[in-house]
């Protein structure tokens, strides 16, 4: 028996384990990778390379830091390392171009050394031995991409001074060939300049052989094609390159930044250096970086930038916005599973005393004004700490997601008769609670609030882009006129005069209506595993159903504890398990999500037309080409988005126009929160999404359309 347990713990350890990695090299999906040092040893004080040595199988590559066309350059943090050790950045070593039809990669097609340059502390003690712990991610292709991540660990004896680097390491010729390659710097021997339509590099410098074998790689952040053709020509002491810019290439394209490998260098590192350009043209309306809007002050002030009157939003008006949103937000889809619960609650009601029926309305708004401080601290205190964030920020984590959904399917099951929520977990409210259900009252509003969130209404986008760029008394203002409105219909039913008298008697009727009106609430379940799907695989969502299996399984051992077929002990062991097994179902969905997003932006030169992926620099260029720009800022989980899609952007004529002569059409996509993305909805003041903006042909300012569209007005303004 003993054994028998023995062998499950480890099988369950085996399944639900996100990862362990023990001797080095870790063998990942088709390559090795390893954190390798210079030197066989360390000293106090001494510096060395260590560096990420990957060997991917044959036709498989790694990327350069600019990726090309398509790709994601690897990334490297150590978390375990001793008190005072200084890492410097990831060097790059000179990359080779890959070439994939029209698109371009910058890669490593085999082996490669990673260089990061290391100095231990002073405080090291010899005869001691140390660990760098490094966790490692990245992307390995071939036809196909295979995102990695792996935790490496180098361990490595501590030598006196005197003594270390006197003998070569295991793998010091690697780094030797590997530093002796990097890019150097050569600004005295370079000059730039940019024409109409292109860049030129003028090298000062020895080049000999084919001039075929002369390429440009440019950062991240030029508008050059990865699969332009550069023409390279000889010129008195050295050669110049010419390559074609892209289409009104952004302003800071004046800084050329990038690598130029010559046959007889591994590589030139060049800039940023700036082009020979009318100062005009080099001004930058570029979208804010997040980092830049750490205050409230900041916020302010970039909402006043995109203020065509110049005149701030009024508290007033913002309060009036905030309190109509907020009724407009009890029409959207988001609030029909919650609505099933309220219609319940309020057939209960009949023949009830008016007294008891006012203090179920007056709790079931303090429900939802709770909710709404809670996430009014949550936003003001991250907001605080630099960190911006929107309206339904907790539906880009897929724990909360999961947790929704196996709420929602729990409630579902209650309304069947599944198992019925009895008075001893009612009870924590106390003797009146027990007697007339307010705590029910009070978590239906918690419920409605956390529904809401997937949905943005009229007038509401407004007030909240307003509420969290103010101070804590004004946001916490805002918010609460906000819940308050959601509130306000069913506050004032419980007020009516006659409100009982509405209400029909009960009989039988209810358990049909009970049970009917499950159903909305596994129709919410089926939507939230879609939007899980899209944050971490089909894997992520197969965890889920795991787990509500599970969860299931504890509410049928715990309803049938009166059979006594089981100890008590026995019944809590099982329940305890099964729990276990639950979170450790869910426990990897960062870890899927993560790996989704890598996937994401692998495949985001794969958007459906008319659309194309939007990024600041995309947004830029179009806007530098006089077009007329429609930019759509979504989300999976956002259901308000999902219905403009279905109703508008999915029309055949809606499409024609976005298609058509200088349009462009750009998608954002908000699922799992992108920093980039924040900064420009918070540009345009707001916070939460659907965000659709237009940008008339040679306006740097957009045009905020209504948060639910219509078909001939979103084409006339594209028109």
């Amino acid at each position: 028996m003993r054994k028998w347990l023995e062998w499950s713990g480890l099988s369950v350890l085996s399944l639900f384990s996100v990862a362990s990695f023990g001797a080095l090299p870790v063998q990942s999906a088709h390559t090795s990778v390893e954190l390798l040092s210079e030197f066989e040893s360390v000293a106090p004080n001494s510096t060395q390379w260590v560096g990420l040595h990957f060997q991917p199988e044959a036709g498989w590559h790694v990327y350069w830091k600019n990726p090309g066309d398509s790709g994601l350059a690897p990334k490297s943090e150590f978390s375990s390392a001793p008190n005072g050790s200084r890492f410097g950045g990831l060097e790059f070593p000179t990359p080779e171009r890959i070439p994939y039809g029209p698109l371009v990669n910058y890669a490593y097609p085999g082996e490669v050394l990673y260089p990061i340059q290391w100095t231990a502390p002073e405080s090291l003690q010899p005869g001691e031995s140390i660990t760098l712990t490094a966790t490692a991610k990245w992307l390995v292709c071939k036809e196909e991409c295979v995102p990695g991540k792996a935790v490496l660990t180098l361990t490595l004896p501590v030598e006196p001074k005197e003594k270390f680097g006197t003998s070569s390491g295991t793998h010091a010729k690697l780094f030797k060939a590997t530093v002796s390659s990097l890019p150097t710097r050569a600004d005295d021997r370079v000059k730039v300049s940019q024409k109409k339509d292109r860049f030129e590099i003028d090298y000062l410098g020895k080049v000999s052989g084919s001039l075929s074998e002369i390429f440009f790689f440019p950062d991240s952040g030029m508008s050059i094609p990865s699969a332009t053709k550069e023409t390279v020509t000889r010129i008195p002491g050295g050669v110049r390159i010419r390559f074609i810019r892209a289409e009104s290439a952004v302003p800071e394209a004046a800084l050329v930044r990038g690598l130029l490998k010559t046959s007889e260098h591994s590589g030139i590192a060049i800039g940023p250096k700036t082009a020979l350009v009318p100062v005009s043209s080099t001004t930058s309306s570029a979208p804010l970086d997040s980092a830049t809007l750490k205050d409230s002050n900041e916020l302010k002030s970039v909402l006043t930038a995109v203020n065509p009157t110049g005149e701030e939003e009024n508290l007033g008006i913002m309060l009036i916005f905030a309190f109509i949103g907020g009724i407009i937000l009890n029409l959207m889809p988001c609030i029909l599973p919650v609505l099933s619960i309220k219609v319940v609650e309020i057939a209960t009601q009949s023949g009830t005393q008016k007294s008891a029926i006012r203090k179920h309305g007056i709790i079931f708004t303090l429900g939802v004004l709770v909710s709404f401080w809670v996430l009014a601290i949550i936003l003001l205190t991250l907001r605080a700490g630099g960190t911006t964030l929107g309206w339904g920020f907790q539906l880009q984590s897929p724990f909360f997601i999961a947790a929704l959904a196996i709420l929602f399917f729990l409630m579902a099951m209650n309304l069947f008769g599944f198992f019925e929520v009895g008075d001893r977990l009612m009870g924590v409210g106390g003797g009146l609670t027990r007697k007339e259900g307010y705590v029910g009252s009070f978590f239906t509003g918690v419920l409605t609030t956390v529904a809401a969130t997937p949905c943005s209404a009229p007038f509401m986008g407004t007030a909240l882009g307003f509420a969290l760029t103010q101070g804590a008394f004004s946001a916490v203002l805002v918010l609460t006129v906000l819940g308050l409105g959601l509130a306000f219909p069913y506050l004032v039913f419980s007020f009516l005069p006659n409100a009982s008298k509405i209400l029909p008697r009960p009989g039988m009727w209810m358990k049909s209506l009970k049970e009917f009106l499950a159903f909305p609430l596994l129709g919410t379940v089926v939507w939230l595993c879609g939007v899980l799907g899209n944050q971490a695989g089909i894997l992520g969502v197969v965890r889920l159903l795991t787990a509500i299996v599970l969860v299931v399984g504890i509410i049928w051992i715990y309803g049938h504890r009166a059979d006594r077929a089981l100890s008590k002990f026995a019944r809590t062991v099982f329940i305890a398990g099964l729990a276990v097994f639950a979170f450790a179902a869910l426990s990897p969905l960062g870890e899927l999500q993560h790996e989704r997003s890598t996937r994401k932006v692998v495949m985001s030169a794969l958007v459906v037309e008319p659309w194309k992926a939007w990024s600041a620099s995309a947004l830029q260029t179009a806007l530098d080409a006089k077009k007329t720009v429609l930019v759509n800022f979504t989300a999976d989980w956002c259901v308000t988005c999902k219905v403009n899609e279905k109703l508008v952007f999915e029309r055949e004529s809606v499409k024609e126009a976005m298609r058509a002569p200088g349009v462009v059409a750009l998608l954002g996509d908000w699922t799992n929160g992108d920093p980039e993305m924040t900064a420009a909805l918070m540009k345009v003041g707001r916070n939460s999404v659907p965000v659709y903006l237009v940008y008339k042909k040679g306006s740097p300012e957009p045009k905020i359309l209504p948060q639910l569209l219509s078909a001939d007005g979103l084409i006339s303004e594209l028109r």
